[in-house]
């Protein structure tokens, strides 16, 4: 589908500039699972670790039981995020990935 091939292309440029922005990449980047009608997080962080394998992402979404959510070390992913989630929650896993 033309309209995803664009989202993903225009994704793709913004990863690539936000990760060489400066010379800083992101300490972390938090990506929810699912985007309707768009990239989701499973195939987003595949694309940021093509940039940056070094890249600390962390999936977020309100689906709990999806898979991904599971075995999120095996999809790329350092840590998850369930919906909804409060501030400490946050500040736990990102404690958790940025060690």
């Amino acid at each position: 589908m033309v309209l995803l091939d664009m989202r993903t292309m225009i994704l793709g440029q913004f990863l690539s500039s936000a990760v060489c922005a400066a010379g800083r990449p992101f300490a972390a980047v938090i990506m929810d699972l699912t985007i309707s009608g768009g990239m989701g997080g499973a195939e987003a962080v595949k694309k940021l670790k093509e940039l940056d394998p070094s890249a600390k992402a962390i999936v977020s979404s309100g689906y709990a039981d999806a898979p991904i959510m599971a075995d999120y070390g095996a999809h790329g992913f350092l840590g998850m995020l369930s919906k909804p989630y409060q501030l400490e929650d946050l500040a736990a896993i990102m404690g958790k990935v940025l060690g």
